[in-house]
C-alpha cells in the first residue's frame, strides 16, 4: 500500500481573479468531462489518502479564518463525496486553492480520481506556486494515463517540493508505486533531468537497486547518450551481479566520454574489488572533474572509512561540503563522521555524531544500524531501545535490524 505522509504544506492565501462561485461551482461539478481515463484503476486513487498528514496543514494554514482553517483540515480528514457544507464553502471561496484541492479529495473518496480532476486542476491554475495543488493534479494525469501532462507536471512539483523530505517523497512515491509511473520517466528527464536524477538518488537511499537500473534505463529515452545516466545505468546493473552488461553500458560511456568524471568513477567503482587504494585515486580524479557532485565524494568517503585512511576521508569531506554548496557540516557529513568513528572504535564519539545528524538518519536504515550499536557498546541501552521501538525496517536488511535490537534487549537484561 502507498502511503503519501504529510501531504499539506501550504499557505491558504486567497488567490486567483473573481470568478462567479456559482460559475466555478457548476463547472466542476458539471457531468460532461474532457478528461479521460481509460487507463484509470479504482481504488489505487484513493489508497493515496489513507496516509494524508493532517499535523502537517497546522503551520500552514495560519492565514486562513479558523473555522475555515478547522473546516479544510476536516474535509481532508474525512469527507466523502461534496457534502452540502463544502458546497457552501466553496461558494463563499470559490478561488482558494487549498480548500478546492481538499474538496477533490472528498470527491476522489466517492467517485473516483476522474471525478475529482476538475477541482485539482482548478486548484492548480489558481496556485501555480504551491506544490500540493500541482502534485495532485501529476498524480491525477498520471492515474488516468495522462502521461505526457503528467511528466510535466511532476517536474513543476519537483520545482516546487523546496527538497523538503515529506514533499520529494509524496511526488517519488506515486511516479514508483502508482500505474502509469515507469512510462512518465523519458519525459520528466527531457524536462528536469535533475528530477530523475533526485528519483534515482531517492531509491539508491531505499537500496531498491532493481529501481535504479529501470530508472537509468528509461532516463535514456529521454537523454540518449548522458553520461550521468549511463554511469548509474551500468553502475546498477554492476551492483546486482549483471557484469556483462554492465561492462557493455560502461564501454559505451566510456566511448562516449572518455575523460568524464562518470568514467573515472565507474572504473573505480571496479577496481575496488581488487584495490581500495587505485579505487581511491580514480574517485579522486573524479571528484577533481565533478567538484559539484556529491557521488565521487560519498564514495571516496566510504572507501577511506574501510580503510580508515583519515587523511583521504578529510579530503572527501572538503569535496563533500563543497558539492553541497559549502553548507557547513551538513547532518549527511555529521552521520559519515560518525561511520568514520565507529570503524575507528571510538563509540562515544560515533553516537554523539549520529545524533547530530538527527532525523536525516531515520530514513537511512544502514546508518541506524551503526548507530544503535555505537549506543549500547557506550552503555545507552535504553536509547537504543527505544530507537528500536520506532524503527520501521526496509526488508534488505530488517533481518540484521531485528537481530541487533533482540541483542541489545537481550543485553539489558543480564544484572
Amino acid at each position: 500500500m502507498l502511503l503519501l505522509h504529510n501531504c499539506f504544506d501550504f499557505n491558504l492565501n486567497f488567490a486567483g481573479a473573481a470568478i462567479p462561485a456559482s460559475i466555478t461551482l457548476g463547472v466542476l461539478t458539471s457531468t460532461q468531462r474532457s478528461f479521460e481515463a481509460n487507463r484509470l484503476r479504482r481504488g489505487v486513487g484513493t489508497i493515496i489518502m489513507v496516509g494524508l498528514g493532517i499535523w502537517s496543514l497546522q503551520a500552514s494554514l495560519k492565514s486562513a479564518p479558523d473555522e475555515l482553517q478547522h473546516r479544510t483540515k476536516s474535509y481532508v480528514r474525512t469527507a466523502h463525496g461534496l457534502s452540502e457544507e463544502i458546497t457552501k464553502d466553496l461558494l463563499a471561496n470559490p478561488n482558494s486553492p487549498e480548500l478546492l484541492t481538499a474538496a477533490g479529495l472528498a470527491v476522489e473518496r466517492k467517485e473516483g480520481v476522474t471525478k475529482a480532476f476538475p477541482f485539482y486542476e482548478r486548484a492548480s491554475q489558481l496556485g501555480p506556486e504551491r506544490f500540493f495543488p500541482t502534485f495532485m493534479r501529476a498524480r491525477a494525469n498520471q492515474l488516468a494515463g495522462n502521461i505526457k501532462e503528467a511528466a510535466s507536471d511532476y517536474a513543476r512539483a519537483c520545482e516546487l517540493d523546496r527538497g523538503l523530505p515529506r514533499h520529494r517523497r509524496q511526488w517519488m512515491n506515486a511516479i514508483l508505486g502508482l500505474p502509469g509511473g515507469r512510462e512518465l520517466i523519458p519525459g520528466l528527464t527531457a524536462e528536469k533531468p535533475a528530477c530523475t536524477q533526485a528519483l534515482i538518488k531517492h531509491s539508491i537511499q531505499e537500496r531498491q537497486t532493481e529501481a535504479v537500473i529501470d530508472i537509468s534505463r528509461l532516463s535514456l529515452q529521454g537523454k540518449p547518450g548522458d553520461a550521468r545516466f549511463l554511469y548509474w545505468h551500468a553502475r546498477s546493473l554492476y551492483e546486482v551481479g549483471r557484469r556483462e552488461e554492465a561492462s557493455k553500458v560502461t564501454a559505451i560511456l566510456l566511448g562516449l566520454h572518455p575523460d568524464s568524471a562518470e568514467g573515472f568513477l565507474l572504473t573505480g567503482i571496479m577496481q575496488r574489488a581488487q584495490s581500495n587504494f587505485e579505487a581511491m585515486h580514480l574517485f579522486n580524479e573524479s571528484l577533481n572533474r565533478a567538484p559539484n557532485w556529491e557521488e565521487p565524494a560519498l564514495l571516496l568517503a566510504q572507501t577511506a572509512i574501510q580503510e580508515r585512511d583519515e587523511k583521504i576521508f578529510l579530503r572527501a569531506m572538503h569535496g563533500l561540503s563543497q558539492s553541497l554548496g559549502n553548507k557547513g557540516k551538513t547532518p549527511q557529513i555529521f552521520a559519515l563522521e560518525a561511520q568514520f568513528a565507529y570503524a575507528n572504535e571510538d563509540f562515544e564519539d560515533a553516537a554523539r555524531k549520529f545524533r547530530r545528524a538527527g532525523p536525516w538518519l531515520h530514513h537511512r536504515a544502514p546508518f541506524m544500524l551503526q548507530f544503535l550499536d555505537a549506543l549500547s557498546k557506550v552503555g545507552k541501552r535504553n536509547s537504543a531501545l527505544a530507537l528500536c521501538e520506532r524503527m520501521k525496517w526496509p526488508d534488505t536488511i530488517q533481518k540484521s535490524g531485528l537481530q541487533l535490537c533482540a541483542q541489545i534487549k537481550s543485553d539489558q537484561a543480564i544484572p
